[in-house]
């Protein structure tokens, strides 16, 4: 059985700007919480504030390695982001914090004993799952080799940057590190008269985008034309995720090998779920759900979805980004149908098998059964 899994206040340790736009919050685990925040490398932890009055939950990948005793979580600044912006601006150390444990599918497993080869692409804030998984494989698996190619605008928006040079210089022989920016900066020459002279890029790496042509340049290069990648992981905007796919698979990369996480904002909170609408057909439906053992009846005459219907009768079901990338919401439909809005967060063997994500899923039959308990 899936039990419902319970927020912990966890108080800020650490407060850190990465840029002038992402800050970084370590949480420090006590001892009794030790076991609940354990997680694997890639994962995410899910917060719960009030702003204003309102109740909202975010959901934030760990960009901490496992064997530091602090969880940390990158939060970049978003436009009109509601919570982006309050942690970017008023959260100070001693805070505390209402977090679920770690969740999200979007991981590997240490072995320190294995000897993999990993291949990364990250773009912008996607870099925060990765980071988390590159410094925890060379930390952990001593004969582990990891390759990434991390795409920005422009120097200034490289995230984690030092960290990423200082893992490329103590592991030179295990990580390969290859930025590329679509717009670097242009400085104008130093001097009494540089002011005159046109800017110019100083930028020595690779321009331009993560695109499936620069997919293949990367992979048919010879020094990795005749290794065997253990495993491929995106995370980034939709685009630039689609193009790496698309890339990979082109050169006839098996799809189990390809792991996906799209980084996209969350479009609703727990006081505002009741604006998200669905162009889905409208009938009058009696749905069942079985949650945490027990049995909740609920009737939906509209096209508000599993979750809406859940928290408006005061029930809280598994949930974190209301957007459908993630997969804390997921159920498996046992009776009856419903349509998603979106459904990137699953896996096409998971909607063959009957599961879906409540927070999109709209009744379209009379009679719904929907188990929380059976989802993976």
């Amino acid at each position: 059985m899936k039990n419902i899994i319970q927020f912990h206040q966890l108080k800020i340790v650490a407060v850190q700007y990465e840029t002038d736009t992402a800050v970084r919050l370590g949480f420090h685990i006590p001892e009794s919480k030790k076991g609940d925040f354990q997680f694997e490398p890639g994962q995410y932890l899910t917060i719960s504030l009030t702003i204003n009055g309102k109740k909202v939950r975010r959901a934030y990948s760990i960009c901490s390695p496992t064997h530091q005793s602090v969880i940390s979580v990158l939060v970049k600044r978003l436009d009109n982001g509601l919570v982006s912006n309050y942690l970017n601006d008023r959260a100070r150390v001693g805070d505390s914090i209402d977090v679920l444990p770690p969740s999200g599918r979007f991981k590997l497993t240490l072995n320190k004993n294995a000897e993999h080869h990993y291949y990364f692409f990250g773009a912008g804030s996607g870099i925060t799952p990765l980071i988390s998984m590159i410094a925890s494989l060379l930390e952990s698996e001593p004969h582990t080799h990891c390759y990434l190619l991390y795409g920005n605008r422009d120097e200034d928006c490289i995230l984690f940057r030092k960290k990423l040079e200082r893992l490329q210089l103590v592991y030179k022989n295990r990580f390969v590190l290859k930025h590329i920016l679509s717009r670097p900066k242009k400085v104008r020459p130093n001097g009494t008269f540089g002011f005159l002279r046109p800017p110019k890029v100083e930028w020595q790496g690779e321009i331009g985008r993560i695109d499936k042509k620069r997919i293949s340049d990367s992979l048919q290069d010879e020094n990795f034309k005749t290794l065997k990648i253990d495993g491929y992981y995106i995370c980034g905007p939709g685009p630039m995720i689609e193009a790496t796919f698309d890339g990979l698979t082109d050169l006839k990369i098996e799809k189990d090998l390809i792991h996906r996480e799209y980084f996209s904002a969350p479009v609703a909170d727990i006081s505002d779920v009741d604006s998200v609408s669905s162009g889905g057909a409208q009938v009058t439906s009696n749905v069942k759900v079985i949650l945490d053992g027990k049995k909740i009846d609920l009737t939906i005459t509209d096209d508000t979805n599993i979750v809406q219907a859940l928290l408006r009768k005061d029930i809280e079901p598994p949930y974190s980004c209301l957007s459908g990338t993630c997969s804390t919401c997921m159920a498996k439909l046992e009776k009856g149908e419903v349509v998603m809005d979106v459904s990137i967060g699953l896996e096409e063997d998971e909607k063959e098998r009957g599961f879906v994500l409540t927070c999109q899923s709209h009744p379209l039959t009379e009679e719904v059964t929907i188990n929380y308990d059976k989802g993976l």
